[in-house]
């Protein structure tokens, strides 16, 4: 009986997520109408999706590369593991979605609203997210090669032990962000806002901090800015 018992749970261990339902696939196809579907591992890819409702929509392990999704309802939707490599998902809302471990490289995110998404260990390397809304975001383990947060909203937004490598964050808003531990290599905080961050512990090699404000940030060495720190944290830069 034990015997059995271990072969069954063998057998179910290795089995794939249950698949999306193919009523489901076909009516988000026809309608882009699709709240709370049951997406999971949907071929997706290059379909038209603009303005679609998949509000709580589950989306885990789905196909969405080169999909467009532009001012698509995508809060609450569960995301986790999937493929979203160029994707336009520009405009769209997607307050509260899951997108933790997903492939998201080469993505358009521009004017998104992700206030509290979860991208912790997220593959965002050359993503655009300009002007976006990541409020109290989670991108925590996030992999961020070169991607583009200008004028991106990231106050208190988690981006601890990220690699940040060539990415830009002019002008954006990073207050009270919490970036202990992270790598910062090359990227350029011009103008940004970082009062009251922390970057305790970040390894810092050739950033730019031209301009930025980082009044009470506490620095990589655990010191606290000064009031007026511009530029620099009262003259440290590294």
């Amino acid at each position: 009986m034990i015997k059995i018992l271990i072969i069954l749970i063998l057998i179910c261990w290795g089995l794939p997520l249950q698949a999306y339902h193919p009523t489901s696939l076909k009516n988000l196809l026809r309608s882009r109408h699709c709240p709370a579907c049951d997406l999971n591992n949907a071929p997706l890819e290059k379909a038209n999706l603009s303005q679609a409702n998949l509000n709580k929509a589950i989306l885990t392990e789905a196909n969405l590369r080169w999909t467009n999704l532009k001012r698509a309802n995508l809060a609450a939707a569960a995301l986790a593991g999937a493929d979203i490599e160029w994707a336009n998902l520009s405009g769209a809302s997607m307050e509260g979605a899951d997108l933790s471990y997903t492939s998201v490289r080469f993505t358009n995110f521009t004017h998104a609203d992700m206030r509290g998404v979860q991208m912790n260990e997220a593959d965002l390397s050359h993503a655009e997210l300009r002007d976006t809304n990541l409020e109290e975001a989670n991108l925590y383990f996030g992999r961020l090669l070169n991607a583009d947060f200008q004028r991106a909203n990231l106050k208190r937004a988690n981006l601890q032990n990220s690699y940040l490598e060539g990415t830009l964050f002019n002008n954006a808003n990073l207050e009270g962000a919490y970036l202990q531990g992270a790598g910062l290599i090359e990227s350029n905080f011009m103008g940004a806002n970082l009062r009251e961050a922390n970057l305790k512990g970040a390894r810092i090699e050739d950033v730019s901090w031209d301009g930025a404000t980082l009044d009470g940030a506490i620095w990589v060495d655990g010191s606290i800015c000064p009031k007026g720190s511009k530029g620099s944290c009262g003259g440290k830069t590294e």
